[in-house]
């Protein structure tokens, strides 16, 4: 017997008049609001959390016994454009709570002091920053939580540009202490007298396999140059306890990424970024199982403010390196494969990617294949947008696609800008993951679902 699909169209017939899209609801051209969100716009994403710090203080009692972060142990090269990798280390809630108040107090020990309670645009007179120059890692979340646990600054740049943005950065803020890579304490060092001001520089382990040697220079008089983990280790939570920031203390500043010319620092009190988590919190919800993949950079405000949402509902965080998501850059297996993540983010140059890379090995199966592949997108791709789906193409054909991404993706945020129709259309429909919408432009940050209803935080 043959096996045709005549009846898809049978179906989208007798659903076509049965339309579910929502309804542009705000009375702005530029946007558009959840209606249960008009005249009322979403601060927090927990009740009484109006900070960076108010949102994770109380997930690392809540969840302490939870897998909080989990990295790969890297190995080295397995080829020349592939990276080998070990088993994954986890630390608990518990553990990262309690390695943010130590680091946060060795900060506070190494000279850097509180920042001013409200924010101001006038040059600090005060070292209350610590730079991060760094790739998204466990330690760069670690870091940044321990400095709020201060009330300090958190500076970010980014871990590609070079030496000249570090020495602005350090600079405009008076920065006397700086996280970074243990490959690039050398160059920092070779310009240090050109940061007056920096006195402390904390090195990283991320991505260094064990037989990598990194030269570490003699610190000039007055400058100290030590592990993360010798770092945090020596912190004194009772000679310093916590000293939380309010919601108009300035949590970060962020460095552009330079590509209008010289970097510029973005000043964002944590009102802001937890704003922004709400936002995110309302369109995204989280389950006791979920698990966020994080390797896009943490200098930029979506995956920062993605993180904290994330860690304040009790979800896991894996990190990985973005060129080691598939088995195409990792061995023995993609980091997609081995965590199984639910939740993650892309800017739209990675989704149009994995479009055509779907795309390309659809192409060379046999025509039958192709066939019932593209009947089955444009039967799920109809029952979708009508409220539905399909399950025997779901089993069937799609089961497969949804494995290239850990199998189990549920939510994905799309950020650094606006998203092609086509391109959202075909990721929802091949791997069934639903794709939020996120960019900020100016003092505003978009938030946008399926049905194209947007809903605006103000920051």
């Amino acid at each position: 017997m043959m096996l045709t699909f005549g009846w898809v169209g049978a179906v989208k017939k007798l659903f076509s008049g049965n339309k579910l899209r929502s309804v542009p609801v705000a009375d702005v051209q530029s946007h558009r609001v959840m209606p249960e969100f008009k005249g009322n716009l979403a601060v927090t994403p927990t009740e009484g959390a109006f900070t960076l710090y108010d949102l994770v203080k109380d997930a690392f009692e809540k969840y302490a016994e939870k897998k909080c972060m989990g990295t790969r142990e890297y190995l080295g090269q397995h080829s020349p454009k592939v990276k080998k990798f070990g088993g994954v280390s986890w630390k608990t809630y518990g553990e990262v709570g309690f390695e943010a108040h130590k680091f946060g107090a060795a900060l506070r020990e190494a000279g850097v002091l509180p920042a001013p309670e409200e924010t101001t645009l006038q040059k600090f007179t005060s070292p209350c920053s610590v730079a991060i120059f760094e790739n998204t890692c466990a330690e760069w979340m670690i870091a940044a939580q321990g400095a709020f646990t201060q009330s300090i600054i958190v500076t970010t740049i980014y871990a590609t540009l070079g030496i000249e943005a570090v020495i602005g950065a350090i600079n405009d803020g008076e920065i006397s202490a700086i996280v970074c890579n243990k490959c690039n304490v050398g160059l920092i060092m070779s310009r240090i007298k050109d940061m007056p001001s920096l006195k402390t520089v904390i090195y990283t382990s991320s991505m260094v396999a064990p037989d990598d040697v990194f030269d570490i220079p003699d610190a000039p008089k007055g400058v100290d140059i030590v592990s993360f983990e010798d770092f945090t280790q020596s912190g004194d939570t009772s000679k310093y306890p916590p000293t939380p920031p309010k919601a108009d203390t300035t949590a970060v500043i962020m460095y552009t990424s330079g590509s209008t010319g010289k970097p510029k620092g973005v000043v964002l009190t944590h009102k802001h970024v937890v704003a922004c988590s709400a936002s995110v919190y309302y369109l995204l919800p989280t389950y006791d199982d979920d698990v966020y993949i994080s390797y896009l950079p943490l200098a930029h405000i979506m995956e920062l403010m993605g993180e904290f949402l994330f860690l304040s509902k009790g979800v896991t965080l894996v990190y990985a390196d973005p060129k080691t998501l598939t088995s195409k850059g990792s061995y023995p297996q993609g980091a997609l494969e081995v965590f199984s993540p639910t939740l993650m983010v892309a800017v739209p140059k990675i989704w149009d990617s994995v479009k055509k890379g779907v795309e390309a090995k659809i192409s060379l199966a046999s025509p039958v294949s192709q066939f019932l592949v593209k009947t089955a997108f444009q039967a799920r791709a109809f029952a979708q947008k009508n409220g539905f789906d399909t399950p025997l193409f779901k089993k069937l054909v799609f089961k497969k696609f949804a494995a290239a991404l850990g199998g189990r993706m549920r939510y994905a945020l799309s950020g650094g800008g606006a998203l092609n129709s086509e391109v959202q259309d075909f990721t929802r429909t091949c791997f069934g993951v639903t794709i939020v919408q996120g960019y900020v432009s100016l003092f505003q940050f978009y938030v946008s679902n399926f049905d194209f209803v947007t809903f605006l935080t103000d920051i």
